[in-house]
């Protein structure tokens, strides 16, 4: 089942796809003009905290709380706002290389997939996601991340018994 996914050029296409659809949706929700709009909103806050401090409503103690607080809040939204350019930028290389992609994978496939030791194999099972469920009827089902269905055609096999 793994050689036929992985030597089919329709069906890595398709995993491909269901990766970059993937990659498409933030995983945190938040996307680069969230980040920049929490940066700013935390500049605003630190120019008006160091206001109050320089007014004298709040003590240099208090300020400089507040202040690491703030400096917290802002590294974290630009290590977020780094992460979020990175899987853009990631997509797009992906997405302007897939052809080349696919091709290059279903020519590596044929022969090198049979000449893998074990522990090679299991690597890329890991890399896929695969995962088997043996039902008690005897039917394995097979799961990979790249799923375009929720099993992909011709994973069941059933065991002999």
């Amino acid at each position: 089942m793994v050689r036929e996914i992985l030597m089919n050029p329709d069906k890595l296409a398709q995993g491909l796809e269901k990766m970059l659809e993937n990659e498409r949706q933030p995983s945190t929700g938040v996307d680069e003009t969230s980040w920049l709009r929490r940066i700013t909103e935390t500049d605003l806050k630190r120019e008006r905290l160091l206001d109050l401090h320089l007014d004298g409503d709040i003590t240099t103690e208090q300020f400089r709380a507040k202040s690491a607080k703030l400096e917290e809040v802002r590294a974290a939204a630009e290590e977020q706002l780094e992460a979020a350019s990175s899987r853009l930028a990631r997509l797009k290389d992906i997405e302007q290389s897939k052809e080349k992609l696919i091709s290059h994978y279903a020519s590596l496939v044929p022969q090198a997939l049979s000449e893998l030791s074990s522990e090679e194999k299991n690597r890329v099972y890991k890399m896929m996601h695969l995962q088997v469920l043996a039902q008690r009827d005897g039917t394995l089902i097979a799961d990979w991340g790249c799923n375009v269905l929720p099993q992909p055609p011709g994973s069941c096999r059933t065991l002999d018994k």
